[in-house]
């Protein structure tokens, strides 16, 4: 039975890595582990590329700490599972790691493995039943002996602890399953001892002392302990024991119980503290089941943090994805392996990872690579050929010590490898690599005339490159990918049998043989593309540019933007003549008017008075241009309000926030929007609309100052994840004014206005700072980015000298040929000349017109506002006993206008009362309770009209809890659930249920409009309010407040744990010149956990449509103590639901006559008398009598709702809601 897992070792490998328990979010040990596995696994490929080689990595998803984690994320644990194992394959993906198979312990094929091996080490006798007692460690989920457990003192209390860690134990004692682990004890022993089997060797002596447990190992524990595990296969009262389940995965990976694979591995790696659990645990019971044992079991130390433990507490726990954003995946690979001593605890240091990163991959390989194979140096653009008897004689001697290098460093290396010191292979490789850099730059090839010399400096080089990069790539796989790509060496030259020096000489023209193939372009494409980049300071994107100028009736689009705030200065000339430029080029060219930018800049700003300033900058923007001498039937002017505004483009900007983090919206912005502890949303917007302009637009490009950037970067990354496509980019320098800041239209000292006259000119520049101390001021900018371009390629002529290009210009004033005053002088003159003809293409009625209707100063009307005392309204007795009625028991939020708004209430104008829900997932119970509260309110003769508003749109924001194709389909499915449950509430009168997408009035223009406004009147801090990172969290609570608006209520009801919505919402509608709305808090209604029911809870929730059995025993698993109100579920279900539904009437408990009889009390008093004391004191109420009382409530309640989903278009209105054709989550 056994011989069919045995294969011949020599053909294949198998090296695994710890299961990572899947209860918080991977940290930088984590990354260490799979690196150090991933490079084992690498070597075997490089080492032996025609044998098999497998690699294991996964995640462990079961244990108690997994179902606490989860409860405390209010998500069910699959869900919770789900989260953090994707979180840790995402981080695998950016590090390159090559794993074969990615193993979750909640997998199928896992729990029937686990159960297989269960019964085989039961059905040999090694599992027996017996009753334990000792200690149990919650931390590790492991029992421990007495003797590593102490008593101390922790805040006042005497509590039993781990003597190393200090974590918390409990004694327990219970009925479980052991295994005979001291049967094994001696034998594990001597595995451990003449198999050689721990590496490295110092972790041999803790791998022995793991034995000192002489007992046998509990391995079940009771299902109501944990009951997030797999189930022992003839026992469903009991768990199987976390580290039982986790262990088997090694085996489970290779193919058990099903297939022939490969076993046993050849190398499994793990973390210092789980020695015990795979040198003792593991051998033993693979000794049980009749396995062979590990080859090789390797260990490694913890990561410290600049020699400091890790820890939440102290806020120093690395993320792995924010080194990899910092350092790259190869850098943080790099660092990892280098600094990685397995023997030690290692540190991480953020300046160590930089400099170890300049250092050794920047400067040491890097810089040889690049230096080396640019044409100037190697004008063949190929590999010489030549062996080492062919070396020129002085170069072969320099480089003496470099070729004993590399003749032993594939034997070094591979022993090294084998041993996996991969910190020493780094170490030595980095020491040729440097021995490289020396003899390099002593032969100086760059001024290198003797052809023979030359070639022999590269072919020592090359080879030192080439021989590193292979022996490398088991560490830094994509550098040495890109090494041997830039030299020429074909994929299958890359193996150790290609490591001898010299090796390769037979192959010197493969460099230029296989170097990319790029099209020629003709004369007149690279004539506009030059005239396209000319002066730019960076561009992205200009093989794609260039394939565009290259196609026959393509005519490539780019677009500029800017803001109509201040009136365009003469900083504006440095665009100007860069969208010259693109104009001669051929280029489409609009320029967008950003007047939506404009308006909330300050929202003081008329529509009137920004449509005047857009008519002025046209005006002076063609004027410009024309006197520039440049045609403009290829300029386009558009404004962003004419489809910024639109339904279309505001989805598109939601969309697009659901993928961008805040931290990378506020990074993208960085160099544009002011930086804050916290900034205003508006600012974390502004990159992603400037984005979506490309799209909405329709242009290839966007040109811009290079402090855009970050945005571009942004467009590039984002745009094509919505389908939206991928632009080029093309970046000015930035210009500063006269004061030596960015020229700016708000800085009135540092700007000259395009309309200025010649004599304000002339002042402005002879007051500007032109210093030799200080080059970088902006005089000299003006003539760097201004003058040059346009007089080129004549030259300019100052106190008679001719200057054809800046730098010889600037050379001059530094020696001091060339005075400030003279350099004034003539730039006062130039512009004059330049904005006369500006000023006179100006003087029409139109600008006249545009320059007092858009720039006319008017006194503020505010002064002559006189404050009116408000009059506080009278209510009547009827209006203040509802008042009482609505607050009574209740907190209620912006209440300062609620009498005004009752005095006008009576039974012909009732109260308008609304509820928003959000269609996240699955209708629950916790929906009844504002409606319960809308049903006293009727009971007490309170006059009201009320409104469910199913607000759809939130579900997708908040971390795309609803797909975006599954929007309207799920809010259909709460809307039809909403109108069933107030029918059995029979509030159908007073009720209505509407879906906010279907009301006047939502996603209008004036709606988006006020939903800018609003995101800049709040931070990112104060919109903080869903769980998660993406900026679309931060925009719920204004869609909040501008769907409730729609309905235009009296009174929303919210939850209690909803109350930052309401605060915010005053907050929001006092910025909008409006008066806040009244909120009245319910508490929430509890899951079948203790927890906030919720859509985030599957497991937890009592759905109307689950079946009465399922509604059953739900609230059977819930937590009900006898006598104990503490989190006691049922209890509160009854105060909450039960009898609010039965309206006064008495609530009926049917239990057995010998315990007690039948029970029935009228009010949640006499229900906590009942069942803490009961009137018969000697049967108190129990908790499964009470929960069969509500569950009958409860399914009563249901069942009306149940029959009407039986036919077939309600239950395929379910089916829509939930399909995952319309879209990636359910």
């Amino acid at each position: 039975m056994f011989a069919c897992w045995v294969l011949i070792r020599s053909k294949s490998t198998y090296v695994t890595s710890p299961i990572f328990y899947a209860n918080a979010d991977p940290h930088i040990g984590h990354a260490y582990t799979a690196v150090l596995c991933d490079t084992a696994h690498r070597w075997n490929q490089l080492k032996n590329p025609s044998s098999s080689a497998f690699f294991s990595i996964g995640t462990d998803e079961h244990g108690s700490k997994i179902f606490r984690a989860s409860q405390k994320a209010n998500k069910s644990p699959q869900e919770f599972c789900d989260q953090v194992s994707s979180k840790f394959s995402n981080l695998f993906d950016k590090l390159n790691i090559s794993h074969t198979n990615f193993i979750r312990t909640t997998d199928l094929a896992h729990k029937e493995a686990v159960q297989q091996f269960w019964m085989k080490l039961y059905d040999k006798g090694f599992i027996y039943k017996s009753t334990y007692s000792g200690y149990y460690s919650i931390t590790d989920e492991c029992f421990v002996p007495d003797t590593d457990v102490e008593l101390k003192n922790m805040d006042g209390n005497e509590v039993h602890v781990m003597k190393k860690t200090a974590t918390p134990v409990e004694y327990i004692e219970e009925e479980n399953y052991m295994f005979r682990l001291s049967q094994f004890r001696d034998g594990v022993r001597e595995w451990i001892e003449n198999k050689n089997v721990v590496k490295p060797t110092k972790y041999t002596s803790l791998a022995l002392d793991s034995l000192e447990m002489q007992d046998d190992l509990s391995v079940s524990r009771t299902r109501s302990r944990l009951s997030w595990g797999i189930p022992v296969p003839n026992d469903e009262s009991q768990t199987i024991y976390v580290w039982l389940d986790a262990l088997v995965n090694y085996l489970t990976v290779s193919g058990y119980p099903k297939e022939q694979s490969v076993w046993p591995p050849t190398c499994q790696v793990i973390g210092k503290d789980i020695i015990k659990f795979h040198l003792y645990y593991w051998p033993a019971f693979l000794m049980a089941a009749g396995f062979p044992l590990p080859e090789k079991i390797f260990i490694h130390g913890h990561w410290l943090v600049d020699n400091v433990k890790m820890s939440k507490s102290l806020g120093n726990v690395i993320d792995p994805n924010e080194a990899i954003e910092n350092l790259t995946s190869e850098g943080l690979r790099y660092f990892l392996l280098k600094q990685g001593n397995p023997s030690y605890d290692c540190s991480f240091n953020w300046n160590s990872c930089l400099e170890t990163i300049n250092s050794d991959i920047v400067n040491n390989v890097g810089n040889l690579l690049n230096r080396s194979t640019v044409a100037k140096i190697n004008k063949d653009i190929g590999y010489p050929k030549m062996s080492l008897e062919d070396m020129d004689t002085e170069v072969k001697h320099n480089a003496e010590r470099l070729i004993g290098m590399l003749q032993e460093a594939n034997e070094i290396c591979v022993e090294l490898y084998e041993s996996m010191y991969y910190y020493k292979v780094i170490e030595h490789l980095m020491l040729i690599m440097k021995e490289a850099n020396r003899v390099f730059q002593l032969s100086q090839p760059w001024k290198e005339k003797d052809e023979q010399k030359l070639k022999s400096v590269l072919f020592v080089t090359y080879e030192s490159l080439r021989i590193i990069s292979i022996l490398l790539r088991p560490v830094t796989p994509t550098l040495s990918a890109f090494c041997l790509d830039r030299l020429g060496i074909e994929k299958n030259q890359r193996g150790i049998s290609n490591t001898p020096l010299g090796c390769f000489s037979e192959l010197w023209e493969i460099m230029s043989a296989d170097a990319p193939k790029v099209e020629e372009c003709s004369e007149e494409v690279l004539r506009r593309r030059e005239l396209i980049l000319r002066n730019l300071q960076e561009s992205l994107g200009v093989d794609k540019l260039t394939k565009q100028l290259s196609t026959d009736g393509k005519v490539p689009h780019l677009y500029w933007g800017t803001a109509t705030t201040g009136k365009p200065h003469v900083g504006y000339l440095v665009p100007m003549r860069k969208i010259a430029d693109f104009l001669q080029a051929g280029l489409n060219v609009t320029i967008l008017f950003a007047d939506l930018h404009a308006f909330l800049d300050n929202m003081k700003s008329t529509w009137e008075l920004l449509e005047n300033r857009v008519i002025y900058y046209q005006c002076v923007i063609k004027a410009l241009l024309q006197s520039l001498d440049v045609p403009i039937d290829r300029l386009h002017f558009v404004k962003g309000t004419e489809y910024q505004l639109s339904r279309a483009y505001t989805d598109d900007v939601l969309r697009l926030s659901a993928q961008v983090s805040q931290r990378d919206a506020l990074k993208a912005g960085a160099e544009v929007v002011k930086q804050v502890a916290s900034p205003l949303l508006s600012g974390l917007l502004y990159p992603l609309l400037q984005a979506l302009d490309e799209q909405y637009l329709k242009v290839d490009g966007q040109f811009g100052g290079v402090d855009q950037r970050k945005i571009f970067i942004l467009a590039e990354e984002q745009l094509p994840k919505l389908k939206l496509g991928k632009r080029w980019h093309l970046m000015n320098p930035m210009v500063p004014g006269l004061t030596g800041t960015k020229m700016s239209s708000s800085e009135e000292d540092s700007k000259i206005d395009v309309l200025d006259d010649p004599a304000k000119v002339l002042a402005k520049i002879e007051g500007a700072a032109c210093s030799r101390n200080e080059p970088d001021n902006g005089v000299l900018a003006f003539y760097n980015f201004v003058l040059f371009p346009i007089v080129s390629p004549d030259a300019i002529e100052i106190s008679n000298q001719e200057f054809f290009n800046f730098e010889s210009l600037l050379a001059a004033f530094l020696e001091g040929k060339l005075d400030a005053e003279a350099l004034k002088k003539y730039l006062g003159e130039f512009l004059g000349s330049l904005l006369n003809k500006v000023r006179t293409r100006c003087d029409t009625d139109e600008v006249k017109s545009a320059i007092q209707k858009g720039y006319h100063v008017t006194a503020s009307s505010e002064s002559a506002t006189e404050t009116v005392s408000k009059v506080l309204p009278t209510l009547n007795s009827e209006q203040k006993s509802w008042k009482e009625f609505l607050i009574r028991g209740n907190d209620i939020f912006n209440d300062e206008n609620l009498d005004e708004t009752l005095a006008n209430v009576s039974t012909d104008k009732p109260l308008r009362v609304a509820f928003v829900a959000h269609a996240k997932g699955k209708f629950h119970l916790g929906f009844v309770a504002p409606l319960l509260r809308i049903k006293k309110l009727v009971e007490d003769g309170v006059p009201i009209t009320a409104i469910v508003l199913v607000s759809d749109i939130e579900a997708y924001l908040d971390n795309e809890k609803v797909s975006w194709g599954a929007i309207e389909a799920r809010a259909i499915y709460c809307r039809e659930v909403f109108t069933s449950l107030i029918r059995e509430l029979k509030l159908e009168t007073v009720v209505a249920v509407s879906i906010a997408a279907e009301i006047d009035g939502y996603f209008s223009s004036d709606y988006v409009l006020d939903f800018y406004k609003m995101a800049s009147a709040v931070t990112r801090d104060e919109t903080t309010i869903c769980e998660g990172t993406a900026l679309s969290g931060n925009l719920v609570p204004l869609l909040y407040t501008l769907n409730t608006r729609l309905v235009s209520p009296d009174v929303v009801i919210i939850g209690s744990d909803a109350t930052n919505y309401a605060t915010l919402s005053a907050k929001l509608l006092r910025f909008l010149g409006q008066r806040p709305v009244a909120h009245l808090s319910v508490p929430t209604i509890p899951g079948c956990n203790g927890s906030k029911m919720s859509c985030s809870s599957p497991d937890f929730l009592l759905d109307p449509l689950d079946t009465a059995k399922q509604t059953k025993t739900k609230i059977a698993r819930s937590f009900c103590e006898p006598g104990n109100l503490d989190g006691n579920v049922t209890m509160m279900l009854a105060e909450q639901v039960i009898f609010p539904l039965l309206s006064g009437s008495s609530f009926n408990i049917y239990r057995a006559a010998d315990n007690g009889g039948d029970v029935a009390v009228n009010n949640y008093q006499e229900l906590e008398h009942e069942f803490v004391t009961g009137s018969n004191p000697d049967f108190p109420l129990h908790p499964g009598d009470l929960k069969n009382a509500v569950v009958n409530i409860v399914n009563g309640l249901f069942d009306g709702i149940r029959k009407d989903f039986v036919d077939k278009a309600r239950l395929k209105i379910v089916a829509d809601a939930f399909s995952t054709s319309k879209g990636k989550k359910k």
